[in-house]
């Protein structure tokens, strides 16, 4: 998809045709939506695509936090959480209690 880590594979190349091509192209399962933006466009895009492929489990995939995950529960079949659950960013930091806590508050 045209998220977060990559670029549109040509014009006119946008969510919509990213999630319809890797659903009936490319057999996925799953399609993981990632937005620079934040989750607020990842969930309007995500309705967009429930629209044309309601069948397919479409997962948040980044910067969902205690804030907005009730938000994302309610419009997507997923998340990706990991970071989010640690108290920074670095590769090899743990899951710790507290921050994982704050999701269930």
């Amino acid at each position: 998809m045209n998220g977060a880590t990559s670029l549109p594979l040509a014009p006119g190349a946008g969510d919509l045709w990213a999630a319809v091509e890797a659903v009936t192209f490319g057999a996925a399962d799953v399609f993981v939506v990632t937005k620079d933006s934040g989750v607020p466009d990842a969930l309007d895009t995500i309705a967009r695509i429930r629209a044309a492929l309601p069948d397919t489990p479409l997962v948040v995939g980044g910067r969902v936090g205690p804030v907005t995950i009730a938000a994302t529960r309610a419009a997507a079949d997923g998340a990706i959480i990991g970071g989010a659950l640690k108290k920074d960013s670095g590769h090899f930091t743990r899951v710790d209690a507290a921050p994982a806590r704050e999701f269930t508050a």
